[in-house]
């Protein structure tokens, strides 16, 4: 019944499939298809772009390693997009490793082509490696996202090995562990030719004590600032240790970007990248970091996860309109009041407009009360505490052109 299905009548109905599915899911659909007999096989390999859009979930039953070669070939030279990733949460590292270095030996040769890659594994010491495994001109590339969801800590020192690896249309740029090593000590020159990149995110690196050098803060900075500032609209820098204990390293880069993301880094650094911010920002995000001695610049200001004890004396030191605290149990009436206590002389003046409280029980609403009487805020939006009483939310209510509590 199914082979008496006419080709053509077959052709349009995958096809079909592949414009009403998602295009991540094609790869996933196309090993289904092809699994069904030997002659649908056949028909789908002469579509090209049933081949184009590739989602490769290693330890995935379905999931035809061997026939990967294959299948790259029936997109018949056109531009794809890759992603590599995992189904289970415990697959063996060197067994995903092996299986990730499988997919570079088959992509290597189709980089030239390559739109998007992106490895989302479990293991960041299993990722192909920036250094070995990319090579050569890769024009049409425009996303490269190599992450992992564990730590692994980096046990070695790159290989003194040519960086020969070209993208020029990058625009988005997302490395881990072991790569980020890489880019600071041999891939400046690399950094530098990204005239188009918009996005990049540094994070989870840690080096062993059997690491014979460790990173250091101003080898990150330096990496950073050697991004061409032009297009570079977001860094994300997070869950690095580095070696911050030598004060002669710190250098000077001039940082332009529009939003800013830093979590859970050192004082030392965190203090050094924000300082290197030239002009307002329209967002920082500071997620999980001590906060005491920062002046951020920034119209909008989210501050997530700050530790408990942490003073929020920054806040005499920010001129935005937009504040947002979230589960930071520390922040209360004092560092509400805290807003209030800016410089009127400076020529910035404080035109706080907005508030979002979510998971700040510290807050009372005398603190509120007050607060909304010092400033011309417009709008409070508070969930997850405190408390408040009906005759408290008709106050506010009142008082503000527009107030949420839940």
């Amino acid at each position: 019944m199914i082979n008496s299905i006419p080709n053509e009548l077959l052709i349009l109905i995958l096809k079909l499939a592949i414009t009403t599915s998602s295009s991540w899911r094609s790869y996933e659909l196309s090993n289904s298809v092809i699994s069904v007999c030997h002659h649908w096989e056949e028909i789908a390999s002469h579509i090209p772009e049933y081949w184009t859009h590739l989602l490769i979930v290693l330890d995935a039953p379905t999931t035809r390693l061997s026939a990967l070669s294959s299948h790259l070939e029936f997109s018949r030279g056109l531009p794809i997009e890759i992603e590599v990733t995992t189904g289970s949460q415990t697959t063996d590292r060197e067994l995903e490793k092996s299986r990730a270095r499988v997919v570079m030996t088959n992509l290597t040769p189709h980089m030239h082509r390559c739109k998007k890659i992106e490895f989302n594994l479990n293991h960041c010491s299993a990722l192909p490696s920036l250094l070995r495994d990319f090579h050569g001109p890769a024009p049409l590339l425009t996303e490269l996202a190599l992450t992992g969801k564990s730590d692994d800590v980096v046990t070695s020192c790159p290989d003194e090995i040519c960086w020969d690896f070209e993208s020029p249309m990058l625009t988005k740029l997302a490395i881990k562990g072991a790569n980020v090593d890489a880019v600071c000590n041999q891939g400046l020159l690399w950094l530098t030719k990204l005239k188009n990149l918009r996005t990049v995110e540094f994070s989870n690196y840690t080096a062993s004590p059997k690491c014979p050098k460790q990173l250091s803060m101003g080898q990150v900075l330096l990496a950073i600032g050697s991004i061409p500032q032009r297009a570079l609209r977001v860094i994300h820098v997070r869950f690095l240790e580095l070696d911050c204990s030598d004060e002669a390293d710190i250098v000077e880069v001039n940082l332009s970007p529009s939003i800013a993301i830093v979590e859970k880094l050192q004082p030392e650094f965190l203090f050094a990248f924000l300082h290197s911010m030239t002009g307002m920002l329209s967002q920082i995000e500071i997620i999980n970091c001590p906060i005491y001695d920062l002046q951020p610049f920034a119209e909008a200001l989210f501050l997530r996860k700050i530790p408990v004890g942490e003073r929020f004396d920054l806040l005499e030191r920010w001129h935005g309109r937009h504040l947002s605290v979230d589960d930071c149990p520390s922040f209360d009436d004092k560092a509400l009041d805290s807003l209030t206590h800016f410089n009127c002389v400076s020529v910035l003046q404080h035109e706080l407009c907005s508030l979002t409280l979510h998971g700040c029980p510290s807050v009372s609403f005398e603190g509120l009360k007050q607060f909304v009487k010092k400033t011309c805020l417009a709008d409070i939006h508070i969930t997850g505490g405190p408390v408040l009483e009906n005759t408290e939310v008709e106050w506010l209510t009142k008082n503000l052109e527009s107030f949420f509590w839940k």
